[in-house]
């Protein structure tokens, strides 16, 4: 069982671990982590609904209900008014939103990559499985490549879905903190590369003939000292 499926059945409802999820955590102490904080989630929750009823909470609904009731009549009169103001201010923002909306280019390959990354953030950017050289390259090896050595830390290499394509998703160690690596195939339909960078990350790109790379770290990294070793140090089979 892979980490992407792993995480979302626990997540879904760490209750229901079976005997496969259980086993999966048995033999991956972050695996283990990730199930018991799920199950200690959920336990809080389970007691936070667990709450009492106040006595005489009967009687302060009705009494609200009254009040409610009352305020309800008093304005009866004023809303003729108030639709006709909201219908104008309805009118006016729909205007405004038309002229100053623009659609987010779908081919954006920085974009994409950013949006996963933040999304997968929250595990892959505090797990470490040590990932080995062997393990990296059983990985890039579906997309025709190895890697000669490992020349820095990877605590995280598994294959993720970028804008559909199966891709590889791997965090390097780098000199300001983790730097992110994303592996995709040339069949990829994203035409826009370039660099990019939000609130906190920043990324560059490379096209190389059998595959596509984005590496993001953050800002004061120096990414393109991580994408030159990383591309001298793959070895593509033609």
């Amino acid at each position: 069982m892979d980490d992407l499926e792993f995480r979302r059945q626990i997540i879904a409802d760490p209750q229901s671990a079976n005997d496969a999820l259980q086993q999966a955590a048995d033999q991956d102490p972050a695996k283990q982590q990730l199930l018991d904080e799920m199950l200690g989630l959920d336990n809080k929750i389970h007691q936070a609904l667990n709450i009492d009823v106040p006595e005489g909470l009967a009687q302060r609904l009705i009494l609200k209900q009254s009040i409610e009731s009352y305020k309800q009549q008093e304005q009866k009169k004023h809303r003729w008014s108030l639709g006709i103001a909201a219908s104008i201010a309805f009118t006016a923002a729909l205007g405004l939103s038309a002229w100053i909306y623009q659609p987010i280019n779908t081919s954006f390959a920085g974009q994409y990559a950013l949006d996963h990354l933040h999304h997968e953030l929250s595990y892959s950017g505090v797990i470490d499985e040590q990932v080995t050289l062997n393990q990296v390259n059983s990985k890039l090896a579906s997309f025709g490549g190895k890697l000669k050595q490992q020349f820095t830390h990877v605590s995280y290499a598994n294959f993720c879905e970028l804008n559909g394509l199966k891709s590889l998703h791997m965090v390097l160690t780098g000199q300001h903190g983790q730097v992110t690596v994303f592996v995709l195939p040339k069949d990829n339909t994203l035409t826009e590369w370039r660099d990019f960078s939000d609130e906190r990350f920043h990324g560059i790109t490379q096209r190389l003939s059998q595959a596509d790379l984005i590496v993001i770290g953050e800002k004061n990294e120096n990414l393109e000292q991580i994408k030159t070793k990383l591309s001298d140090n793959i070895s593509w089979s033609i």
